[in-house]
């Protein structure tokens, strides 16, 4: 058997699995995990390729359900800000926490590489209060393209609310 070749767009794979059924792989839905991305793959004669970069996950979660227990496997679900996939559910792989804590790795890694760190960024502000404004004929309020303005009646100006 030939070795294969390593050129610069070969991509290191440090695990890969594929769902299964009964604890058997008897399906076309392929997981790699690279150094820097996170594959998935359908299909069998029609393939379809999607990857999520590591910096841009931002939860990992796991369930194990009754009948996954049973036959060894479960779903690790991967939350993300990738536009194209924000949400990758790997259903049925053998050893789900093994896998969760290795993705957790090498996303941590990735996002010291890239110097990106999202920690806590849209959650750590407080909450915008929420305006209940009255904009019926008689209110002062009128929306505007440019934003919400109040009208006056004592000085009869215009102010910009938002």
């Amino acid at each position: 058997m030939a070795k294969k070749k390593k050129n610069k767009y070969t991509v290191n794979i440090l695990w890969k699995d594929r769902r299964r059924r009964l604890g058997m792989p008897l399906s076309f839905q392929r997981y790699r995990l690279g150094e820097d991305r996170l594959f998935y793959e359908k299909g069998f004669l029609n393939t379809s390729v999607d990857d999520i970069l590591l910096y841009r996950v931002r939860d990992i979660s796991v369930k194990i359900s009754f009948w996954q227990r049973l036959t060894g496997v479960g779903t690790v679900t991967v939350n993300s800000s990738d536009h194209t996939m924000p949400v990758l559910v790997m259903r049925d792989i053998k050893r789900p926490r093994e896998v969760k804590e290795m993705l957790h790795q090498q996303v941590e890694k990735a996002k010291i590489a890239y110097r990106v760190r999202y920690n806590e960024m849209f959650c750590a502000l407080p909450p915008l209060p929420i305006l209940n404004l009255n904009f019926s004929a008689r209110s002062p309020f009128r929306r505007t393209v440019f934003g919400i303005i109040i009208y006056n009646p004592e000085s009869g100006a215009y102010k910009k609310l938002m």
